[in-house]
């Protein structure tokens, strides 16, 4: 998003349209061999001579373990501006955030509650800001997301007792009445850019510093998630396409080096994989 996104746009000869309208399918595969979809419509737009905003809507679907759950996901909003700007390199600033669709507690045909796996909404507003410096040969980003509020799933093992299902359930971290803590992440990004293709390859990391809180279902205290804070880091490879200056094509393909033990936010994935189109204008 803004700053942070991948395979920016660089060029000493031909400025950037901060117009565009694109259409984004995403797939990515949890550790529980749940699979998540996405179809995202983004659009930027010139507010200023040099400043962007952009909005990103997403509709989700996620299936795995006989349970699916489809819906329209977070909101992401972001204004962008740069800092700095030479021929040779561009520094920019983002700040923006994200605007839950839900209260992160859809539930199954039975009414009892699900992992936040599978939730289309996190269930919290949060402030995401990052900055990031790019020139022809590489990208460095770094961004910050706070969560402001804790959602109202109400995902426990116990809920799912005498169902028949204890054994897929238990294999989920539980989420009641989530609160995720902040996120700082950086990315380290090379690109290797032609007249009408650029490749990119790069490493994400993303590091929580504390543990995500819970309502415990026994004692209703809240209590951390052990194990839920640390680094996780990713190995993201893409490419984009131009037809012409005002028509691109993306491909992105990300796989998990490391990852922490416990995603009570369901936010893990082992591999992704999308594919955009963007029309500039």
């Amino acid at each position: 998003m803004g700053a942070m996104k991948p395979d920016q746009h660089f060029s000493r000869k031909t400025p950037l349209n901060l117009r565009s309208v694109g259409l984004s399918f995403y797939a990515g595969r949890t550790r529980f061999e749940s699979y998540v979809y996405a179809l995202t419509l983004d659009a930027t737009l010139s507010i200023r001579e040099k400043t962007a905003f952009q909005i990103k809507i997403p509709y989700m679907y996620t299936s795995g373990d006989g349970w699916f759950l489809q819906g329209l996901g977070d909101i992401s909003l972001a204004i962008t501006h740069p800092l700095v700007e030479r021929e040779n390199y561009k520094i920019s600033f983002t700040w923006g955030g994200k605007i839950p669709t839900s209260n992160g507690d859809r539930r199954w045909k039975n009414g009892l509650p699900l992992p936040m796996y599978y939730q289309p909404s996190l269930g919290s507003w949060d402030l995401v800001l990052g900055a990031s410096y790019i020139n022809s040969g590489w990208l460095l980003a770094v961004g910050y997301q706070q969560p402001f509020t804790q959602n109202q799933n109400q995902f426990a093992h116990e809920a799912w007792e005498n169902t028949g299902r204890e054994a897929d359930v238990l294999v989920y971290p539980e989420s009641r009445n989530l609160r995720r803590r902040a996120d700082v992440m950086l990315r380290i990004e090379k690109n290797i850019r032609f007249s009408r293709l650029s490749l990119n390859a790069g490493l994400l990391p993303i590091y929580r510093f504390k543990q995500d809180r819970i309502e415990s279902s026994e004692t209703l205290a809240r209590v951390d998630v052990l194990n839920s804070s640390g680094l996780a880091l990713s190995l993201i490879l893409g490419a984009t396409y131009r037809f012409s200056v005002n028509s691109e094509m993306k491909v992105l393909f990300g796989d998990r080096l490391l990852e922490r033990k416990f995603n009570p936010d369901g936010l893990s994935r082992e591999q992704v994989f999308s594919a955009s189109y963007f029309y500039n204008f």
